[in-house]
């Protein structure tokens, strides 16, 4: 695209503009310009590409080309363009043949219609090749939707035109276009026009286009074999033309040929004995305008008169075209242009040197004797066809006996050629040589012999060899069979594979006693050969085997394979080798009878019993018995029923496995080992291949013979690999998946007894993962027997009963398996059988199926605790725990104290119940949709803080929101439609990938999975949602709330409230010492409704402080909130700061507004932010707390502590909806918070930091600043500390400082927020700040030594603001 001035476009312009920078160029030519223009679609750069790119100039003779990418109707057919005067009717275009001499100058079509065009051959002295046509017809022909130009002045046409013209001046081969178009184009055109598949379904219009075009094609491949070198590949697409089989030409076999006007004898004529409906007059008009226009006078004359010595490749190229059409030839005249040629191709044959089958070229003389074949069976006799069969095989001889390997192969591909058609009997195979001819000449002249002299390591060169070999089988001689055995002595392994190859092909072909003697041959090689001989031998016998059909081999090779299998020093590898060769004949049920399959099953057995080749007999016996089938390809059951009956194949496969493990057992006692899988037992097999060989063929034998197995067969298998104490645990799996697989193959009784009497027998603490599932299958299949569970549940059974069989073995597992997966998947279990699978009938006694379970529940918790305290009092359960943990270097204290393992199971007891509990309150109120009248104690106050990225159907709308992780779901959704201006039904959020149905809406978030920074995705949907009845609606709301308390008090929830010291239990629980037990307790105590003796205790300080009792609230408040009561721990301290958050800052599902309102004011007026001071400043929880429960705590005291200090704006403040709010209210309705509604109810209460006094105000500072500092180092168990020692610079922070926790880290920026927005909110106590004791320390290691950036980053962001704070 050089040369272009800046800013030329591509593509789009207009054509005049196009024109005007065109001419701009320096063209001066407007028309050519506008007509490279045309063909470049008004792409400028190559429409200059196209004026001046030297032998692309554009002449007269090209055309517009308005059509260029116009497709067909149908994908890849052709189809021929013709204007609207040119379209005629073609249906009786036979029936006005044009006179001959008119195919000289015209096409086909405009003979039969239209006198001749202006457009012809002979009119035109211009011989520039038109590039434009070629490159249009390339990029027709390469479309994905292809299609051939059929018309003379289109593309094609014009291309064949020009190179005929350049063909007739002999400059075909010196021009570039018309090089390429001959190359390419011109073959890929016509390939389409006659082999292509869619030929079939053009239209008449579209053949005689088709015609048109072959025609010009013909004339041109005459024209050019006048000029130049033989144009092999032109002759090829000749040869192609004239083939009646091809697709075209089988299309028109009906069309009768053109009728000749002038005295010229015919080259081709039609068949005598060809009907009506095959006259291929097509054809035949191509043959003879071929010979009209000189083609066959110029192939003659090349063969004849040609200068230099023709290859056979362009000999054959020369007279293949005759061949095709050979039957079609008028003798008359063809025999005599041929026979000169003819005798010049033959004499060319018999001259053949060595030199010349070393060419690759020479490799076409298969092809020309097939022609010549062709041509001498149409023009003249049997006689002469028989002189070309007797050429034919002395060249191959010549060829084979040559010491070059192309000459060698060329000659054995066309041995194996004329093999192939002396064998078949096909219409297509024309004059083959006789079958015993070839037979003859191959033994005369020891083809065989001399093709087996070299290149055995070539596989190709092998398979041709085979093909002999299959000929002269059954002429071979017994020297002969054992010469070409002989052949493989020291040779490479690849040659003796090939060798075996060839010989297993002929056997099939031998008698008696060449097979005898061929066996003799393999068994003498045999004794001195090396084990990869050996093997080679074995996979050679297999092969002959397989290679009989008839069977009369396959007996003798099947006795030979067992005889060697049953070598006692044959290798493992070899035995398996020659049984898989024998279960492969024997497979073969063509060829092998049932009897003989039978007598093979006989001699496993007997070796079996014997013990004697155990492993190898057994999967023998499996193989025949898989092998012998119905006439439906199915195994035959009766097979083995007969063989049970005779043999008895459970007892027989039980009793071997049993003996084997014995043996197994004794093997690993003499290497003074125990019993594992890898175990090898008789030199060659594992324990682990024996036992599970024996369990499969057990399992087999059951499952398609339709057996059931015995109680004491499965007793003893049971007794062998599980109960058994020398059984490894790799028998145990195995066992155990086997009886999971094979639970149908035994009776009901069975499986009830083997269930009681071994199953549940094993130790659930020892139960593996396989043994879990063994049990589970038992565990179902025995109850359904029974009538306690029925199958119909789509992933599990429905449960029928509470008092299942093996319950209680089920709740031993999940409590007492040290597994996390088996317990896991045994508390799964149970839910399934208390409360998701258990049918509808149990279903309507709601109270009654929880009941049952707490009930069982509870007392299960108070065998465990009772187990606890026998170890050691509840109150020295911690400090014991860490005695044990230092048990060994003490000796008297460990003689003392019970063993950790111990202590530690039996804590897992009590962490798995509570996880149990959990587990069942949240499956059976997950799908409650009700507002609670009884909350959950989680939903009752705010959680950590959640930010949730929002992402909306447009990326521009993505937003970010706050909340917390007690929040409901319901709450989220009237956020989220506040925010995207709709309503809640319209709201559909996705979050996981899952869809939050409405029926979540009172789900807590972090119930559902939301953490900090989780992405959900929202958007609106036109689809109204209907939602669950509300506390609150229309004139129903005293029935509706009614019903949802009568609803409520039948929670499984609200019931374990209301047992008897619950709440007491868990929290004693929760101070055990270990840190699971604790979170378990808390995850608990989180779906329970608050505990009754903190809420009532709450409630009296309203009561009182509005009798004014301040002595009895200050006692209230000392008991809820103070270590001064002997039961208060850290725990429940922690859990009445929540009930506590709940009363000031209520959720949605916690206390309205106004009581909120209420409690605020009497706990201020009760002083109880000083009781939250203390709390901050004093060491109230002890070291040996569980870390994560003294996190919660601080965070806990921090988030209360802002709220009454400093107001609800900041962390304190949630944009919650009212309780009251309706599912599918609008942004606009219930537009303030709690929060808000509070404010406004009672401004004055909400600032203490503003009202307290200076001394509190230092205390309440001091405490947060050190709450801080500790978090920031994470150590908050020291927080008391830093009210005692004496800190230097940065000392706090320099020892023994490693990675901050999160939390700590969260706690820390809490802690330091709320302690400038204290000193913000009271600007004339700044002075305080520097009476702090420490505070530069203090603030130079928030800003530059603590270990979490993100602490550092909020140091800076909140020292900057108190710096802007003004005084006063």
């Amino acid at each position: 695209r050089g040369g272009l001035p800046a800013g030329v476009p591509y593509k789009g312009m207009d054509t005049e503009n196009a024109v005007e920078q065109i001419l701009a160029m320096g063209f001066t030519d407007e028309k050519k310009v506008r007509q490279a223009l045309s063909i470049a679609r008004n792409n400028v750069h190559d429409a200059v590409g196209l004026l001046t790119g030297g032998s692309r100039q554009l002449g007269e003779n090209d055309v517009e080309m308005d059509d260029v990418n116009r497709h067909s109707d149908e994908g890849g057919s052709p189809r021929k363009r013709r204007s609207t005067d040119d379209n005629r009717n073609r249906e009786n275009w036979d029936d006005e043949l044009p006179p001959y001499d008119s195919l000289q100058t015209g096409s086909a079509g405009e003979c039969s219609k239209k006198p001749a065009r202006e457009t012809r051959l002979s009119q035109s002295s211009d011989t520039e090749f038109p590039l434009t046509n070629l490159y249009e017809l390339e990029e027709r022909l390469n479309a994905e939707s292809w299609s051939v130009p059929l018309k003379t002045d289109e593309s094609l046409g014009k291309c064949l035109i020009a190179a005929f013209k350049l063909a007739v001046e002999g400059l075909a081969d010196t021009d570039d276009g018309c090089i390429r178009f001959v190359e390419n184009s011109l073959h890929v055109a016509f390939e389409k026009l006659h082999t292509s598949y869619m030929v079939c379904r053009w239209g008449p219009d579209v053949q005689v286009g088709a015609m048109d075009m072959t025609l010009s094609l013909v004339k041109f491949i005459a024209a050019k074999l006048k000029h130049g070198p033989v144009p092999v590949k032109l002759l090829g697409l000749l040869s192609q033309s004239f083939d009646p089989d091809s697709e075209f030409h089988y299309k028109n076999r009906a069309k009768s040929p053109l009728q000749l006007t002038v005295d010229v004898e015919p080259y081709a004529v039609k068949l005598a004995l060809s009907s009506q409906n095959e006259t291929y007059g097509w054809l035949i008009t191509l043959v003879n305008m071929f010979g009209v226009q000189g083609g066959v006078h110029a192939i003659t004359h090349r063969i004849e008169n040609s200068e230099e010595r023709l290859d056979a490749s362009e000999v054959a190229a020369l007279l293949a075209p005759f061949g095709k059409c050979a039957e079609f030839l008028n003798p008359d005249r063809m025999k005599r242009l041929l026979n000169g040629s003819l005798d010049k191709t033959l004499s060319y044959i018999q001259t053949l040197s060595e030199e010349d089958f070393k060419r690759k070229e020479t490799g076409q003389v298969s092809d020309l004797f097939a022609t010549l074949k062709l041509l001498f069976r149409s023009l003249w006799t049997s006689r002469h066809v028989d002189h070309i069969h007797e050429l034919r095989l002395e060249t191959s001889l010549k060829m084979l006996q040559t010491a070059h390997f192309n000459a060698k192969m060329n000659a054995l591909k066309e041995i194996s050629k004329m093999v192939e058609e002396s064998l078949m009997q096909s219409r297509s195979v024309k004059s083959p040589i006789p079958h015993q001819r070839l037979s003859q000449w191959m033994k005369e002249n020891e083809v065989l012999e001399t093709a087996l002299e070299g290149n055995l390591h070539q596989s190709q060169y092998c398979e041709r060899v085979k093909a002999m070999m299959e000929l002269l089988g059954s002429q071979l001689s017994k020297e002969q069979l054992s010469k070409i055995w002989a052949i493989q002595v020291g040779k490479h392994p690849v040659v003796v594979e090939n060798i075996h190859t060839i010989m297993a092909a002929a056997t099939v072909k031998f008698d008696t006693s060449r097979l005898d003697h061929l066996f003799d041959l393999i068994q003498a090689t045999w004794s001195n050969a090396s084990d990869r001989h050996r093997e080679k031998l074995l996979g050679f016998v297999g092969r002959i085997g397989r290679e009989d059909k008839q069977g009369r081999i396959a007996v003798k090779v099947l006795d030979l394979l067992w005889s060697l299998s049953q070598l006692p020093q044959l290798p493992h590898e070899m035995v398996k080798q020659a049984l898989h060769a024998h279960s492969k004949i024997l497979s073969d049920s063509s060829s092998v009878k049932d009897d003989v399959k039978k007598l093979y099953a006989q001699k496993c057995i007997e070796n079996i019993k014997k013990s004697v080749s155990v492993m190898p007999s057994l999967k023998q016996l499996q193989e025949i018995i898989q092998g012998m089938r119905t006439p439906y390809h199915k195994v035959d059951k009766s097979v083995i029923q007969d063989l049970q009956k005779q043999c008895d194949l459970v007892k027989l496969g039980v009793t071997s496995l049993v003996r084997c493990h014995r043996e197994a057992v004794a093997v690993a006692g003499t290497m003074g080992q125990k019993l594992h899988e890898g175990v090898v037992v008789s030199g060659s097999y594992t324990h682990g291949e024996y036992v599970k060989t024996h369990l499969k063929f057990l399992g087999y034998v059951l499952n398609v013979g339709l057996l059931y197995i015995g109680p004491q067969r499965v007793k003893d298998i049971w007794d062998c690999l599980v109960s058994n104490p020398d059984a490894c645990e790799s028998d145990t799996e195995v066992c155990c998946d086997w009886f999971v697989r094979g639970m149908a193959d035994m009776q009901p009784s069975t499986q009830g007894e083997m269930f009681e009497q071994r199953v549940m027998q094993l130790a659930p603490e020892k139960l593996t993962s396989g043994g879990y599932e063994c049990f589970k299958v038992f565990f179902e299949y025995v109850n359904i027997s029974a009538g306690k569970m029925r199958r119909g549940g789509i992933d599990h059974p429905s449960v029928e009963s509470h008092n299942l069989i093996g319950r209680d073995y089920l709740w031993r597992i999940a409590l007492e398996n040290p597994s996390k997966e088996i317990a896991q998947n045994a508390v799964d279990l149970l839910l399934q059988i208390t409360y998701t699978a258990v049918c509808n009938r149990l279903k309507r006694e709601p109270v009654e199926l929880h009941t049952h379970f707490i009930g069982e529940m509870s007392r299960r918790l108070e065998e465990a605790v009772q187990s606890v305290r026998s170890l050691s009092p509840l109150q020295q359960a911690i400090s014991l725990t860490a005695t044990a943990m230092t048990a060994p270097s003490s000796p008297t204290v460990a003689a003392a104290v019970p063993s950790l393992p111990d202590r530690l199971s039996r804590f897992r007891v009590i962490e798995r119940l509570l996880l149990l509990a959990e587990r069942y309150i949240s499956t059976a109120e997950s799908t409650q949709s009700l507002s609670r009248n009884f909350p959950c104690h989680g939903s009752t106050f705010q959680g950590r803080k959640l930010r949730i990225q929002v992402r909306c159907d447009q990326p521009k709308n993505d937003f970010e929101i706050e909340c917390h992780s007690n929040e409901t779901l319901i709450a989220l959704r009237w956020r989220l439609a506040s925010h995207m201006k709709t309503t809640t039904d319209k709201l559909q959020v996705h979050f996981a990938d899952h869809l939050l149905l409405h029926n979540k809406n009172y789900r807590l978030l972090y119930q559902l999975g939301f953490e900090d920074e989780s992405v959900l995705f929202a958007k609106v949907s036109n689809i109204f949602y209907s939602t669950a009845v509300r506390r609150d609606e229309g004139g129903n709301r005293s029935r509706s709330h009614v019903y949802i308390m009568d609803v409520e008090r039948q929670f499984p929830s609200h019931l374990m409230s209301k047992g008897k010291d619950m709440f007491t239990k868990l929290y004693q629980f929760a101070d055990l010492g270990d840190p699971r037990i604790a979170a378990q307790a808390r995850s608990l105590l989180m779906l329970l409704p608050n505990d009754p003796d903190v809420v009532q205790s709450f409630e009296q300080l309203v009561d009182n402080s509005q009798t004014s009792e301040v002595v009895s609230v200050g006692a209230v408040l000392r008991g809820l909130l103070t270590y001064q009561e002997s039961d208060t721990t850290t725990f429940r301290l922690l859990y009445n700061l929540e009930v506590l958050s709940g009363n000031l800052m209520p959720t949605t599902e916690g206390i309205s507004a106004a009581a909120a309102v209420r409690f605020r004011n009497c706990f201020l007026r009760a002083s109880g932010h000083r009781f939250i001071i203390n709390l901050l400043q004093s060491n109230v929880a002890p070291e040996s707390v569980d870390y994560e429960v003294r996190q919660e705590y601080y965070s806990m005291l921090l988030r209360v502590a802002w709220f009454l200090l400093c107001g609800p704006d900041g962390i304190c403040q949630q944009l919650a909806a009212p309780a009251s709010m309706s599912l599918s209210a609008s942004p606009s309705e219930n537009g303030l918070s709690i929060a808000e509604q509070s404010t406004e109810n009672d401004g004055s209460t909400w600032n203490a930091a503003v009202t307290m006094s200076g001394n509190e105000f230092h205390e309440a500072v001091s405490s947060i600043m050190y709450v801080a500092w500790a978090a920031a180092i994470g150590r908050l168990e020291d927080v008391s500390s830093f009210w005692k020692e004496e800190r230097t610079s940065r000392s706090g922070l320099h020892q023994n400082v490693g990675v901050v926790l999160a939390k700590d880290a969260f706690i820390a920026k809490t802690a330091l927020e709320l302690f400038i927005k204290c000193f913000q909110r009271r600007g004339n106590c700044l002075s305080t700040l520097y009476e702090l004791p420490d505070v530069n320390v203090f603030i130079v290691d928030m800003l530059l030594t603590s270990p979490a950036k993100e602490v550092r980053e909020v140091a800076v962001e909140q020292f900057h603001k108190l710096a802007q704070t003004p005084a006063g």
